[in-house]
């Protein structure tokens, strides 16, 4: 049998323990429960994320942020950046641009730089 990890918790001084649990992401009022690999304090609640856990607690985090405000998500911008065959810094170019135009009158000269 092996032995349980554990640590001192950083916020209230109680035990944290290596262990999968639910993690709710929130934002604007609304909220996900996902399972997920981390340092989970027994005392206070307070979690410690790190490597593919916390990578993975992000993308959904943003997934959801994109969800709640109507935009695409990181991996829907990674597609339509493919399909249009943009690098990363081209299409932020791109969208960058899309604001200019409400401050521009010449609308057209906006775009110039996706082309």
């Amino acid at each position: 049998m092996t032995p349980v990890k554990t640590q001192p918790c950083p916020e209230c001084g109680g035990i944290m323990r290596y262990e999968r649990r639910d993690d709710a992401l929130a934002y604007k009022g609304q909220e996900r429960i996902r399972k997920t690999l981390a340092w989970w304090c027994t005392k206070c609640g307070e979690a410690i994320f790190a490597g593919k856990a916390l990578l993975a607690r992000d993308r959904a985090f943003q997934q959801l942020k994109a969800e709640v405000d109507h935009v695409l998500g990181p991996n829907e911008v990674a597609t339509v950046r493919g399909k249009l065959r943009l690098s990363q810094r081209r299409a932020g170019g791109c969208w960058a641009a899309a604001d200019v135009p409400f401050r521009s009158t010449n609308r057209e000269s906006s775009w110039s730089a996706c082309r």
